[in-house]
């Protein structure tokens, strides 16, 4: 069975068989990778029987082969190409040390996850082994790879600001959906908005088929499969949009900017307040990155004191305070549930406790705590990308490649081989691993073209300056 808009995808990709020029194919091919990568998550591109191809992964395939030629074609910066042939060796390093030295550690993994442990507490994990997982994330790994060094190679020194400048019409075709669903449902409670898009993408299982009410508002998801994971698009896009009215000066950002904060907002996912942390605490850092050295120590300092100031409350003062907070809301349940199921997940007490105030809690915050444990067994290497999986982007990355593999992505997706690179960035990097500890979007975060935008956006912002292309 095909979809309306299967139709629509292959038209939209053989378009590019019609573009002239490299640059100009390529400008069109980065906002339609990020729609099908990182947004569009409903429907299937095909079924066969109970079978169904996803539009991200028909895609990929596309992407692939299409990088390949261009990759032969193209003068490849040398160091750029080493830099991601080490990434590759380093993805596939674990998948070959879990096949010479077994593990008998059991965990969750593609078969038995951990939502599945918590629905039937008898299962059983299996042991960490190879799968087809691991197979399809370092396709994933390769692909991506193969994308940034075609965006360097063709775009050179101007890459940050041709990227971010080829998505602005897709980042307002977004907000339009967005706007739309926030009317459908906020203004009207209607369910036309799900309607439509099960209409035109088809109904798979990460399917919303009615208006889902959270606390005093609704759950608005855009074409993703879930609020957090919409939530992580308007993350990507704000950066986008403000690397661009960095660029142009243009008043019309302003209100981009304003319109996906207010999507964050009302989207009613738990994450958004990760998010809002994240986007605050970079901003504060582009807008006194041009401060006295002497000045900076002292804002380091303050920001560490803050910190602990922090650390202190969260686990001293808040535990006692948020036990009054009402669970009939959904911010106040969804925050007492946190500092619960803390203390739940860490005591091991989740292997009897029947009763959850947010079960969606304590899946997360379990997953990342076990992955964590089975991080620290094999911390060098990891047990292979996609052996392990979690409700955390970060810990599925530390668990499957090691300390090793994540500091090589690091160094490859933000450049920091042909940048001078500041301070500020680096607090950047670790504030983007961070905000990914918390999300359930597997490897993509690091491996579709959402962290090559994210970075390259980033670059713009901090006035970055990128060495040697030769």
């Amino acid at each position: 069975m095909i979809n309306p808009f299967s139709l629509i995808t292959i038209l939209w990709i053989g378009r590019i068989f019609f573009i002239k020029g490299k640059e100009r194919r390529l400008i069109y091919l980065i906002p339609l990778t990020f729609f099908y990568e990182s947004f569009l998550e409903v429907g299937y591109f095909l079924r066969f029987g109970n079978i169904e191809i996803g539009y991200a992964f028909f895609v990929n395939l596309f992407l692939f082969v299409y990088l390949l030629f261009s990759l032969i074609k193209e003068t490849i910066p040398k160091q750029f190409f080493l830099a991601g042939m080490l990434l590759v060796g380093a993805g596939m390093l674990g998948n070959i040390l879990l096949v010479f030295f077994p593990t008998q550690v059991r965990t969750a993994n593609i078969n038995i996850s951990w939502d599945n442990k918590i629905v039937l507490p008898g299962l059983i994990f299996e042991k960490i082994h190879l799968t087809s997982f691991n197979l399809l994330n370092l396709f994933y790994l390769v692909t991506y790879i193969m994308l940034f060094i075609v965006i360097v190679s063709v775009f050179k020194k101007e890459s940050p600001k041709l990227v971010v400048r080829s998505l602005k019409k897709m980042t307002d075709f977004i907000l339009i959906i967005g706007i739309g669903e926030l009317i459908s449902k906020y203004l009207f409670r209607s369910d036309v908005f799900n309607t439509i898009v099960n209409t035109i993408f088809g109904i798979s299982e990460s399917t919303y088929v009615e208006v889902t009410a959270r606390g005093s508002g609704f759950l608005l998801q855009g074409l993703t499969q879930e609020s957090s994971h919409y939530v992580y698009v308007l993350f990507i896009l704000f950066f986008v949009i403000l690397a661009n009215f960095i660029l142009t000066k243009q008043r019309s950002d302003l209100y981009r900017l304003a319109s996906l904060l207010l999507l964050l907002a009302v989207s009613m996912s738990f994450s958004s307040l990760i998010y809002f942390v994240a986007i605050i605490h970079i901003v504060l850092l582009w807008k006194f990155r041009n401060m006295r050295i002497e000045k900076k120590i002292l804002w380091g300092v303050l920001q560490l004191a803050i910190l602990l100031v922090l650390v202190f409350l969260v686990t001293q003062v808040l535990p006692e305070l948020v036990k009054e907070l009402s669970v009939t809301g959904f911010w106040g349940r969804r925050i007492r549930s946190v500092f619960e199921e803390i203390s739940i997940v860490t005591s091991g007490r989740w292997r009897q406790s029947s009763h959850s105030l947010e079960w969606s809690n304590r899946v997360r915050l379990l997953s990342i705590y076990e992955n964590a444990k089975v991080f620290l067994l094999r911390p060098i290497f990891g047990f292979g990308l996609g052996s392990v999986v979690s409700h955390s982007s970060t810990m599925m990355l530390l668990s499957g490649g090691g300390v090793v593999f994540a500091l090589i992505w690091a160094r490859f997706n933000f450049l920091l081989g042909r940048l001078k690179v500041t301070y500020e960035y680096l607090i950047v990097i670790v504030v983007f691993l961070a905000v990914n500890v918390f999300n359930s979007l597997s490897f993509r975060p690091f491996f579709d073209i959402s962290a090559i935008i994210f970075s390259l956006s980033i670059v713009i912002i901090f006035g970055l300056k990128e060495g040697s292309y030769e």
